[in-house]
């Protein structure tokens, strides 16, 4: 199955209204999974199924 990345403007639809300050703060809490770096820059995504997983109520 491949896996599908998304940007931050997706994941903030799915979790609409949620910042991108709140985003990264649960990050930093471990409520939310981490991006991971593209290739080729500075640039992260999210793993789509890592993203509805935590949406669900499931681990991060």
């Amino acid at each position: 199955m491949e896996q599908r990345y998304i940007r931050l403007p997706r994941v903030q639809e799915l979790y609409a209204p949620v910042s991108k300050p709140t985003i990264y703060r649960w990050i930093a809490e471990g409520r939310f999974p981490r991006p991971h770096k593209l290739p080729g820059g500075r640039a992260v995504a999210w793993l789509e199924s890592e993203v509805v997983a935590c949406l669900q109520g499931e681990a991060a």
